[in-house]
């Protein structure tokens, strides 16, 4: 077949292809189709039954209004006429009740009642009188029966608070459906797909992996809250009270397809614990060292003992899983482990033994480091303390007269001030032989001061 042949046929230009058009809109699935085929349908019956009464009885000349209406309601119910009438009457109702019948028997209806009604609706436009509920997910136990679940519509669906349902047209396109206090009307065969709730979810499980130095770490009672995506304009500090809680079930509608389709028999909500959140968290766990993942030991009632993430590692694996589940159309509001805990107890006492070594040899360091800073900051003290001294010392000879022993006597005077502050601190700390030790050189000093220096 060449090319343009395949573009003509595809484009209706064909004869064939051309009737199958012109039989897809005849027969289409929409709902105004159904309702101008129910018109067409009856006003066609009207015309052939006054055709019927014209060609079995033809109209003549009538001496009165009365005698004409008299004939021609002779005409339309006369027994050859209705005999006709019934007969094509009988034959549409005879391929009604086999349709109704065929349609019961595919899909598993107890009763064609049911497919009966369904099928003056969707082909003719009856009026529809049934109403699909949709509370949560179990629309299929609720309405076991409903063509609008097992067959699809035409028909109105009502979807309430915290649900969204993905209907399937005919040719696969979908259709979301957000809650809606009205009625909203689905099309011939558009079926219900899935119902998808908007609520918050909450899930919690427990996973184990090995770390990258071969321990079996254990992560106990981890605790999900999700939700579906809510779209980029989802803000609740910005609502008031009259639209907080219409707004409180928005949705992105491209999430609620990834959800959908991306499910296979499980719930979305537990196909996250066990496809996306599970994998997630061992490949995590599988990336660092024991050492590296956990930071401080929490005691534990039961004897054994407990582990904490640390916290930049947890920072860093909520930032990757919350950017890893909005690809995937959920909302990650908040994730957390309960207990962190090695699968052995053996792997536990030598852990144990590792924290006790680790923080011996820390406390080693800090205390070389204490010793080290305590030496250096006296060093520091003496050299500020000498050079006090010496600038003490270098009083201009202007104001000395070229005396030496004023620069001494300032000396003492600055020497002797150190010195009150030293005995001051040590009795402070409660070393009182040092001060007095201390407070001997300061009374020296100051009777080299008052001796050599009297008068001045």
């Amino acid at each position: 077949m060449t090319e343009r042949l395949l573009s003509e046929r595809q484009n209706g230009n064909g004869s064939l292809h051309g009737l199958d058009d012109f039989f897809n809109l005849i027969f289409g699935v929409g709902w105004t189709l159904a309702w101008v085929r129910g018109i067409v349908t009856w006003t066609g019956f009207g015309l052939l039954w006054v055709a019927l009464a014209v060609v079995l009885h033809p109209p003549g000349k009538y001496a009165s209004l009365k005698a004409s209406l008299l004939a021609w309601w002779n005409a339309f119910f006369a027994p050859n006429t209705l005999l006709c009438m019934f007969s094509l009457l009988g034959a549409w109702v005879f391929a009604r009740k086999w349709a109704a019948t065929y349609i019961a028997d595919i899909f598993e209806f107890s009763t064609d009642k049911v497919t009966t009604r369904y099928l003056m609706r969707a082909a003719f436009g009856a009026r529809n009188s049934e109403v699909l509920e949709i509370r949560g997910d179990n629309v299929r136990s609720e309405y076991p029966d409903s063509p609008l679940v097992k067959i699809g519509g035409p028909g109105l669906v009502r979807i309430h608070l915290e649900s969204a349902a993905l209907f399937e047209k005919i040719d696969g396109t979908p259709r979301v459906l957000g809650p809606s206090n009205a009625k909203q009307r689905i099309d011939g065969f558009e079926r219900l797909r899935a119902v998808v709730d908007l609520r918050d979810q909450t899930e919690s499980f427990d996973v184990e992996a090995r770390t990258r130095d071969g321990i079996l770490l254990r992560a106990k009672n981890v605790r999900v809250l999700f939700s579906v995506t809510r779209g980029p304009h989802w803000n609740p500090e910005e609502w008031t009270d009259e639209t907080r809680l219409p707004r409180r079930w928005e949705f992105d509608e491209e999430a609620i397809k990834t959800l959908v389709y991306g499910q296979k028999k499980r719930p979305w909500h537990r196909a996250l614990v066990d496809g996306k959140a599970k994998p997630r968290l061992r490949a995590f766990i599988s990336r660092y060292t024991f050492q590296e993942l956990v930071s401080n030991v929490l005691p534990a009632g039961s004897g054994g003992v407990g582990f904490v993430l640390r916290d930049d590692l947890y920072r860093e694996f909520q930032g990757e899983f919350r950017t890893f589940l909005e690809r995937s159309g959920i909302r990650l509001n908040w994730i957390g482990v309960g207990r962190w805990e090695p699968a052995a107890e053996t792997v536990e006492q030598q852990h144990l033994e590792f924290w006790q070594a680790k923080l011996a040899r820390q406390k080693q360091l800090r205390a070389g480091a204490l010793k080290k800073l305590r030496n250096n900051t006296r060093l520091d003290t003496l050299l500020q303390l000498t050079r006090r001294l010496l600038l003490a010392a270098s009083v201009p000879d202007s104001l000395t007269g070229g005396d030496d022993r004023v620069r001494i006597r300032s000396m003492l005077y600055e020497l002797r001030h150190r010195l009150r502050q030293a005995i001051a601190w040590q009795r402070r700390q409660g070393r009182q032989a040092v001060s007095e030790e201390i407070q001997q050189v300061y009374r020296y000093l100051g009777k080299v001061a008052a001796t050599r220096f009297r008068g001045e």
